[in-house]
């Protein structure tokens, strides 16, 4: 081999190994885009997902938080209720006058209760409050309105401290009521963060 051959076989392995190298050095940049380019979509993807999530969750809240603020209502305006019947409020206040006082003003809180039993009974996060209200503040609710109406009738027939004690069980009804909401809503507020 002359040195020309040399040269010339020196110059085309130098070429054949520098456009291999630069070849790999081109795959390899494009796979390393590729792979970025898909790690970026996978990011976005969960990006919306998580913003999907974030508007139902959202909007679930508020529909239960709508529903719950019947409940309540109703539970307070019970509780009011049950506390002024033991006193007129006005001296010129009779006692019908009072109980229809109080009655308007029941059926006035109460009317969405219907629509918010509904509504809660078809949210998964609903039963647990509705429950609550059933048998924490609507049942001793109902239990005094019983006793009230057959001491209306029968003056004395049921002792101070039978109403004493349905009493306590409404005032306690609507706390429950209360802190049960709260909680279900609070357990609504957890933060979607997207992933690595």
């Amino acid at each position: 081999m002359d040195a020309v051959t040399a040269a010339l076989v020196g110059s085309l392995g130098g070429a054949a190994v520098g456009g291999i190298i630069g070849f790999v050095g081109t795959r390899l940049t494009i796979q390393a885009q590729a792979d970025r380019d898909l790690r970026q979509q996978a990011f976005r993807v969960r990006q919306e997902a998580d913003a999907d999530a974030r508007q139902l969750r959202d909007a679930r809240r508020e529909r239960l938080r709508q529903s719950y603020e019947t409940l309540v209502l109703a539970a307070i305006t019970g509780n009011e209720m049950v506390r002024h019947t033991q006193f007129v409020l006005s001296s010129d206040e009779t006692v019908e006058a009072r109980d229809a006082r109080l009655g308007k003003m029941i059926s006035e809180a109460w009317k969405g209760i219907d629509a918010a039993r509904i509504a809660l009974m078809l949210e998964s996060d609903g039963r647990e409050v509705l429950d609550v209200f059933d048998r924490d503040l609507s049942q001793p609710y109902t239990r005094f309105r019983i006793a009230y109406g057959i001491d209306q009738k029968a003056k004395g027939s049921i002792g101070h401290q039978e109403f004493d004690r349905l009493r306590d069980q409404v005032a306690a009804g609507v706390e429950r009521v209360v802190e049960s909401a709260r909680a279900r809503l609070d357990a609504l507020q957890q933060v979607i963060v997207t992933g690595p």
